[in-house]
Formats: C-alpha cells, sequence, structure tokens
C-alpha cells in the first residue's frame, strides 16, 4: 500500500489530494496544529493519520512521514513571517530526503518560475513578494536531489469566487459588484481544486511521465463576464463587475494590495499550455460542474445580493 505525506492536509489543496488519493486506496498522513479541528476531525474521520505540529516541527514531520514514500506540499504565504514559506519548504524537503522519500510534488502558482515577464509586474508589491517567494520554493524542491519531483502551478482558483476566499474581493458578497483591475477582455484559465489533486495524485502514481516536469494547470478559459454570468445563473443573483482603470485604479491600488494581483492576471493565459494540460488524460472539470458542486456555498456567498427581478 502507497503511503504519502500530504502538507497543508486541512486546506484546499490538501483536501482535494486527500479525496483522489482515498480513491486509490492509499494511506494519507499529515500535520495539524489542532487534532480537535472540525477539518481534522473529519479527516481523522476517513482514515487519515494526523500528527499534531507544523512545519517548523522537525521531531513532528519525522513522525509524520515515517514510512511515506511520497510528499506533496501547498504552502501558504504567512505575510508576518515573509520567510516563512521557504524556511517550511527547506524543513518538509530535508525530512523527506532524509527518511528516503522517492517523490515531493509541489504546488506554487501560475507565473512562480519567472513571474518579471508578466505585464504589470512590479518588484517589490505584495503580490511580487509572494511570486518570488513561491519561485524560491520551486527552486528548494528541484535542487534537493529528489529524482521524482514534480512541480505543478495552478491558475485561476474556481474557489476563488465563493465563501471563505470570496471575500478577499472588497464588497463583492455585499453588492454584487465585483470590483477588479482585469479587463473586460481578460482570459482567466480557471481550476478547480479537485483536478489539481488529481494531477498531484497521478503525479505521484505515475513518476516516468511527470518525473522533472513543472506543469502549469488550466483547463477552463472565461472572461470575467463569463464568470459572472455562470454565478448569477446559479444563485438567482444579478452580478456585475467593475473594471478600475486611470485615476480609480492608482486610488484602488494604494489603498488594496490585491488590486496589483490582478494586473498580473490579465495575460495569465498565455502561461498555461492546454494541449498539454489535456495530454495527460487527466478528466478536469469546468466552472459550471464548479458551482453546482459547491451550489450550497454559492447561494450562501451571494444571499445578501437582491434577487435578479429586485434589480
Amino acid at each position: 500500500m502507497t503511503h504519502i505525506f500530504v502538507a497543508g492536509v486541512t486546506g484546499c489543496q490538501g483536501r482535494a489530494v486527500v479525496h483522489h488519493a482515498l480513491k486509490k486506496g492509499w494511506t494519507i498522513h499529515g500535520l495539524t496544529r489542532n487534532p480537535a479541528s472540525e477539518a481534522a476531525s473529519a479527516l481523522t474521520a476517513q482514515g487519515v493519520q494526523l500528527t499534531q505540529g507544523d512545519y517548523d516541527d522537525t521531531a513532528a514531520l519525522e513522525t509524520a512521514m515515517k514510512g511515506c514514500m511520497a510528499v506533496f506540499f501547498a504552502l501558504v504565504p504567512n505575510f508576518a513571517d515573509p520567510s516563512a514559506e521557504e524556511r517550511w519548504a527547506v524543513s518538509i524537503v530535508a525530512v523527506a530526503k532524509a527518511t528516503s522519500i522517492q517523490a515531493v510534488v509541489v504546488s506554487t502558482g501560475l507565473g512562480s518560475g519567472n513571474p518579471e515577464q508578466l505585464t504589470g509586474w512590479e518588484e517589490g508589491s505584495l503580490i511580487a513578494q509572494v511570486m518570488r517567494s513561491k519561485q524560491r520554493v520551486e527552486a528548494v524542491v528541484t535542487s534537493a536531489g529528489i529524482t521524482n519531483w514534480t512541480v505543478l502551478r495552478p491558475g485561476f482558483f474556481m474557489a476563488n469566487f465563493l465563501v471563505p476566499k470570496v471575500t478577499m474581493y472588497q464588497g463583492f458578497r455585499e453588492t454584487g459588484v465585483w470590483t477588479t483591475a482585469l479587463l473586460e477582455t481578460t482570459r482567466l484559465p480557471l481550476v478547480d481544486d479537485l483536478d489539481i489533486g488529481a494531477f498531484a495524485v497521478e503525479a505521484l502514481a505515475r513518476p516516468n511521465e511527470f518525473r522533472g516536469k513543472t506543469v502549469a494547470i488550466g483547463f477552463d478559459v472565461r472572461t470575467p463576464g463569463q464568470i459572472l454570468q455562470v454565478l448569477s445563473a446559479a444563485t438567482g443573483r444579478k452580478l456585475k463587475a467593475k473594471f478600475l482603470e486611470g485615476d480609480e485604479l492608482d486610488k484602488a491600488k494604494a489603498a488594496n494590495p490585491v488590486i496589483s494581483s490582478y494586473l498580473l492576471m490579465r495575460d495569465m493565459v498565455s502561461l498555461v499550455d492546454i494541449d498539454e494540460v489535456k495530454s495527460f488524460g487527466i478528466p478536469m472539470g469546468t466552472f459550471e460542474e464548479y458551482v453546482q458542486r459547491r451550489i450550497d456555498d454559492a447561494k450562501v456567498t451571494f444571499e445578501n445580493v437582491a434577487p435578479k427581478e429586485e434589480q
């Protein structure tokens, strides 16, 4: 039986890996700061073996990885400690090597390899710091001397439009207006978190195909208007986008660091080779399918927006 260690096992991508790994009959190990939390309890009920600790706790990592053959990790930046993400990657990979882990799959982000190529790149901005951190995390994995490594670079998360992630878009839930620095013609390569999990598990199951590869994952390409049309149809709420420009855009950037990330996303689709994504033969879902799977969350997300017929 295959045993794998999943770092970030209670997170969006970690749970997606668990979903697909359990289908293969694999045993999953993970870390959690609070084994009594709702998320941890749910995983334990599925048979996931959890060790209490964090990524700075070498002993806990060693315990959690004992007997494992492979590692998946997707780390979240710590804005209070900018060095944390790279430090955690170093710790995870060091323990993986010491415990004879045979394969490592890391999920970073689209554009992490050479982010300065993106339109709107501003060195030193918050989003630039995040992407530089992801770039360093990738380097930790690819230079570690582990033969079977794979880097996954997911596109724009479908989950960003629903609770809880949607809160980063100020006012969207309350007013139904998505204020964005994207262009009306921007094409976003959307990705379902379950599809990231599928790629991660297949990369571990099919090392000969994924060894030493960096794969940009995106499948369902949509404009902002098309995205809102799907959400509106599913929830019965009329949603719209406000596209910032000129002085209004400059003021928004100064007040909200998330706005700068939109500028990088304007040409994000150019970083995804859809034909390559399809060539792995891994089924991927559409945005409509994702929203219907999470229809209850979709309705809760926009419950305060007036229904279509009242606007």
